[in-house]
């Protein structure tokens, strides 16, 4: 490992970690959305319920006045008639009552005042004066009270033919004690007021209310032209929304699609006088404290994830830096003992560096083809690698004038030759008991002691047959054998590679494990 690679080693043994900060903080974000988004919408769902009790109270305190005025009124009236006072009398009643009503210091409307249709004729308490063309039966008063029975009632807004402003009438029938309706009595309101007030009430820029009857038709809206109309008239969703409010049910931040394309939230309330309260306000608006919070949310958070993950780069960075110099003087120890081994042995050259090569060779294609997986499936192609130049390391122990005999061993010196592979498990054990446990001693340690032992049984040290010699002693054999006969020994001269190819090819099933073989053949080249 080199020190220039070691921010993607950094990554690399690091990249799990870095991904789990990322992730945490991603879900602590979309945690803390939603549980501040909750708060946030319960907040903005109260403010609403606020206002539209606060627009009910102050619909009702402009109303309450006309209505008590009316009934107070409707007494009064009915009273007369059964009394059977004269026409002027109770003409007079209703005159002095719309003058005392005009007052400015009554109510937060104007009222034009009172008037009835009694007993088929028109009593014009406010000064009307109409003409011939006049037909009580036909105006929006008349009929509104035909609808009400015995109820008070509104008219939806209409022009006054008076004064041309826009008023609403309080109706009420008149009926004796028979039961029989004798006429209607009705009190005209000049809603500018209610109309400025509806229109300005809004949760947020952008927003505004409205003020829909019985029958959900607008009494005002900020677009005039609108005024009249069916809620279900505006388009969109208005339709669903005017379903729920006849139904009963209850319209609390529903999302609508406006005609325009544009998003908003809609409330809905029933107020007193079984009219209706809408506040519309503009979807982005609504949520424009929720969106804000979001963002902050999310810069906080993006900013202490990066901030952590720099920190847990650095603390990494160091510990792979003091890793990496370990390693590298593992490397720099592991390569000196091996070097020591072909200092006593001159025979054997650049032996230990090949046949690390031709380890590795062997490695990568036992993974690639997946030959003995469930063995192999969680080495470390890298560590084992390394270690494989420890498999000569017991030829420390043995005597020079056999190690450096320069021609063919007899057979008691061969023997003691043999002892190279305990000697090294013996070595690489005592080392073991000096440091903790750790794979690249575990695997040192079987390429040392079972490198040749042979598939038939008839190897050394234990004379281990097929499956029961480790793995890795199997792949060392062919690597340390090839270099072997590729190699000038005092005893022979070099084989050519294909020589050596053919050799080990035939020892298939006697010495080298047969899948193995099948693998060296196939990338025997690279040996070469």
């Amino acid at each position: 490992m080199k020190i220039s690679t070691l921010p993607q080693v950094v990554i690399r043994n690091n990249y799990l970690q870095l991904l789990f900060v990322f992730v945490a903080f991603i879900l602590m974000i979309i945690t803390s959305f939603f549980f501040i988004g909750r708060i946030l919408q319960n907040r903005l769902l109260s403010e609403a319920d606020q206002l539209l009790y606060s627009a009910e109270s102050n619909v009702k305190a402009g109303l309450s006045e006309a209505e008590t005025t009316l009934l107070n009124s409707y007494y009064a009236v009915q009273n007369m008639i059964e009394r059977k006072v004269s026409r002027k009398e109770i003409l007079n009643y209703l005159t002095l009552t719309t003058q005392w009503m005009r007052k400015p210091s009554h109510g937060l409307m104007s009222y034009n005042g009172i008037y009835g249709y009694i007993n088929g004729e028109f009593y014009d308490g406010i000064g009307l004066k109409p003409g011939k063309d006049y037909i009580p039966q036909t105006m929006p008063w008349y009929q509104a009270g035909v609808r009400s029975g015995k109820f008070v009632s509104y008219t939806v807004p209409y022009r006054d033919l008076r004064t041309g402003n826009t008023i609403v009438s309080v109706v009420r029938n008149i009926d004796i004690n028979n039961g029989d309706m004798v006429g209607i009595l009705a009190v005209d309101i000049d809603i500018d007021w209610l109309v400025k007030y509806i229109g300005s009430i809004a949760l947020a820029p952008g927003g505004y209310g409205m003020l829909l009857n019985q029958n959900l038709t607008l009494i005002t809206h900020p677009d005039s032209t609108l005024v009249g109309y069916q809620l279900q008239d505006l388009g969109g969703a208005y339709q669903d929304i005017a379903d729920t409010l006849r139904s009963g049910g209850k319209v609390s931040a529903a999302k609508i699609t406006n005609p325009d394309g544009s998003s908003a939230i809609v409330f809905f309330k029933h107020i007193f006088n079984k009219w209706y309260i809408g506040i519309v306000t503009p979807q982005n608006e609504f949520y424009q404290d929720l969106y804000k919070t979001s963002q902050i949310l999310t810069v906080l958070g993006l900013i202490l994830a990066l901030l952590l993950s720099f920190i847990l780069w650095r603390l990494s960075a160091e510990r792979t830096h003091a890793v990496e110099k370990s390693m590298n003087l593992e490397q720099a120890l592991i390569k000196t003992m091996a070097e020591l081994v072909e200092c006593r042995d001159g025979i054997t050259g650049g032996h230990i560096d090949r046949t690390q090569r031709g380890v590795k060779i062997l490695l990568d294609e036992i993974k690639k083809h997946r030959i003995y997986y469930e063995q192999t499936k969680d080495w470390d192609i890298d560590l084992i690698t390394r270690s494989s130049q420890l498999h000569d390391i017991g030829k420390i122990s043995i005597e020079d004038r056999i190690l450096k005999k320069p021609g063919k061993l007899d057979d008691v010196e061969f023997e003691e030759m043999k002892k190279h592979t305990t000697f090294g498990e013996k070595i690489i054990t005592k080392i073991e008991t000096m440091t903790k446990e750790n794979d690249f001693l575990k695997y040192a340690k079987i390429l040392a002691v079972s490198h040749h032992e042979k598939w038939d049984g008839t190897g050394y040290p234990k004379g281990l047959k097929e499956h029961d010699i480790p793995l890795l002693g199997r792949i060392m054999a062919i690597a340390d054998v090839y270099d072997a006969l590729v190699s000038d020994r005092s005893y022979k001269e070099a084989f050519t590679h294909e020589e050596a190819v053919r050799i080990i090819a035939e020892n298939k099933e006697k010495h080298f494990d047969p899948h193995l073989i099948e693998i060296f053949l196939g990338v025997s080249d690279r040996f070469k």
